[in-house]
């Protein structure tokens, strides 16, 4: 295999451009992805460079190979350890309600909020308290098109996401640090707060270790239940086209060409 061979066969490994479109697809976009592609160029060139034939008892072509063996073991370290330092964020709808999912560890005031301790992820859903608590009824639903009580809805899983809501739409997104700081900073100051500083309980939710808790904003149209969604994740780095947020099913997309879909929702209802 001549040098011109060796690169021809490494640059349709390394197709920029088909690389770019698939993070946009399944991942945040950010600089380590950036000097992820073109060090990959970068290794091509080395694996492709005259001055490796030089390396003592070392044929051409074996040089070339270890050049690129070893710059690509790298990159794939590199690309592993940006992955690893994200932070998980599910989105949780049912056609008309979504909720953000949490591993429950990532959750500082964990606690504060929910008696199960060995909850593996925590739903937070936000909505009209009198909507929201139930049961809905066109009056409530009337009601919530005018500035009125939010309140917040904490559910505990054990197990994976998909088999607690089989019937729901599921979306993995992965936020940096930073931005999930923001994101659960934002969610603890939608909970109201007593002049002592305790949250506020509402009570019982829709399943025995669920909670419902006073909440510091106001609902409204057009500030519904998933434009809160929308809203929280744009502030913590993940940017969305509010006017399509809306909606449930909206939402969903906007989320699935941001991150991963995972589950689609089926003929069941699950709420949360």
């Amino acid at each position: 295999m001549n040098v011109k061979q060796l690169e021809a066969g490494i640059a349709k490994l390394v197709d920029r451009k088909s690389q770019l479109a698939a993070m946009r697809r399944f991942t945040s976009f950010t600089a380590i992805d950036v000097c992820w592609i073109y060090s990959q160029e970068a290794v091509l060139k080395c694996a492709a460079s005259p001055w490796i034939a030089f390396i003592p008892n070392v044929s051409l072509r074996m040089g070339r190979l270890i050049c690129l063996l070893l710059g690509c073991a790298f990159l794939q370290h590199t690309s592993l350890a940006g992955a690893e330092s994200r932070v998980p964020v599910w989105l949780l709808g049912n056609g008309f309600h979504t909720s953000l999912v949490f591993r429950a560890r990532d959750i500082p005031y964990l606690h504060d909020i929910t008696g199960s301790r060995d909850a593996d992820e925590i739903a937070i859903g936000w909505g009209a308290s009198a909507d929201y608590r139930g049961p809905s009824t066109p009056w409530t639903v009337l009601q919530a098109i005018y500035p009125n009580h939010g309140a917040l809805h904490i559910v505990p899983i054990h197990g994976p996401i998909a088999r607690r809501f089989p019937h729901s739409d599921l979306v993995l997104l992965w936020l940096k640090p930073q931005g999930f700081s923001t994101l659960v900073s934002e969610i603890d100051r939608s909970f109201a707060i007593t002049r002592d500083h305790h949250r506020i309980l509402l009570g019982r939710g829709y399943f025995p270790d669920s909670r419902f808790y006073a909440s510091s904003e106001r609902f409204y149209f057009p500030y519904v239940c998933n434009e809160w969604v929308a809203i929280k994740l744009s502030r913590a780095g993940v940017p969305f086209f509010l006017p399509r947020a809306l909606l449930s099913n909206s939402l969903i997309l906007q989320a699935s060409e941001k991150g991963a879909l995972l589950q689609r929702h089926g003929r069941g209802f699950d709420a949360y």
